[in-house]
């Protein structure tokens, strides 16, 4: 819903186009399966919005906020324009549009006869946060069902802390030492040429890579954005028009109440202030680990493909206890949220909640990552489709 939210407002705030069109609201199993429905294939809700909330969004009057990004620093100021897309058939001059943002609220006045897109005025302001916050500006215009919200994210400002963990990019020697005394490390891989694609092209290619001293994982490339239509289609087209072929994942799955969100507020699915993070992964393929184990943070597949995709894994070895992070969070902490997430880490790292269930050895951990997954057959399938 996310995704629709902004592809749809980015449409409202178009000056001068004359609409939209959305090619069904319902999966559509022609062109192979396509879930990508606010409703399932029988027309009946999937429970991911509801009527009140899609209409926030795709509805004759809708009230918008034009805001570079949704993620800030404590002290950093907002500068948003707030506008209105009105396609209602009747004027909205003289209507009031109430805003909300925590303990805060106003009231903007609307001016203009115009219908279209219709600007109303700017919300400036400077935010001043103790913790993490994730906070709700609401928009509504008074005296109608016009109304919108919007999720921003506020993070302290201060330089990032590592004291106390091992940062590490390769699983060399030293690494494990650390780990056979006891330690507590954070293995970050770096995504190169000795990673290996799990798609089923690239595990037809030579695996002597394997023979390295590191581990080298299987993954598949980081994507923010769901895959969408049908993962098998557009990787048949992308390959008979020799592009790249997407990552093809589905967002995330985690528990929101995972002492490791302590100061990164989440929910159990993709938002915003992952953006940094996810855009910079390259998610472990973890088909031949243990079955009941489960990633602290997983990837969904396409049901193409379904591998089991982890983010972000912890496991006692040896003495020691390790953590794996399958995103450069050197990189991703260039942004606010990219920081936040990053200290969190450590934080909970540093913490007596760092205590892995799963165990495995360091032997056992090179010879998983170093086995080729399951290998997947997929069929070409055209844009035409047979049914």
């Amino acid at each position: 819903m996310k995704l629709y939210k902004a592809d749809i407002e980015m449409d409202l705030r178009t000056r001068n186009m004359a609409g939209f069109q959305l090619l069904d609201i319902q999966d559509y199993p022609g062109q192979g399966s396509a879930f990508v429905g606010i409703l399932d294939a029988f027309m009946e809700s999937k429970g991911i919005t509801t009527p009140e909330e899609w209409r926030q969004w795709c509805s004759p009057v809708v009230p918008l906020l034009e805001v570079e990004k949704f993620c800030f620093e404590d002290g950093e100021k907002i500068q948003a324009k707030v506008k209105v897309a009105n396609y209602g058939g009747s004027s909205l001059k003289g209507k009031k549009l109430k805003w909300r943002l925590a303990e805060d609220e106003g009231v903007l006045n609307i001016f203009s006869y115009d219908e279209g897109l219709v600007d109303v005025g700017e919300l400036n302001g400077v935010f001043h946060v103790q913790k993490p916050t994730k906070l709700l500006l609401t928009l509504n215009i008074e005296g109608t069902e016009a109304r919108n919200s919007y999720e921003l994210w506020v993070y302290p400002k201060k330089a990032l802390e590592k004291k106390g963990v091992i940062i590490a990019r390769d699983l060399n020697q030293e690494v494990v030492k650390v780990l056979e005394k006891g330690g507590k490390v954070l293995w970050m891989p770096t995504a190169s040429s000795h990673f290996v694609a799990a798609d089923d092209k690239a595990l037809q290619s030579d695996n002597s890579v394997l023979q390295s001293d590191n581990a080298t994982p299987y993954t598949v490339g980081g994507l923010f954005q769901t895959d969408y239509w049908n993962y098998r289609m557009f990787k048949t087209i992308c390959e008979n028009n020799k592009k790249k072929v997407s990552p093809g994942t589905l967002g995330i799955l985690t528990n929101p109440e995972h002492p490791i969100f302590k100061g990164f507020p989440t929910e159990m699915h993709t938002n915003w202030q992952w953006f940094p993070v996810i855009k910079e992964s390259h998610p472990l393929v973890l088909d031949n680990f243990a079955k009941d184990y489960r990633p602290i943070v997983q990837v969904i597949d396409n049901i193409e493909r379904n591998h089991k995709l982890g983010l972000v894994m912890e496991w006692k070895v040896g003495a020691g206890k390790l953590l794996v992070c399958m995103s450069d969070l050197e990189k991703a902490a260039k942004y606010p949220e990219g920081k936040a997430f990053y200290q969190s880490v450590i934080d909970y790292m540093r913490s007596a909640d760092f205590n892995p269930s799963a165990e495995i050895t360091v032997d056992e951990l090179k010879k998983k990552l170093a086995e080729e997954p399951r290998k997947i057959t997929m069929k070409e399938l055209n844009n035409i489709s047979q049914y």
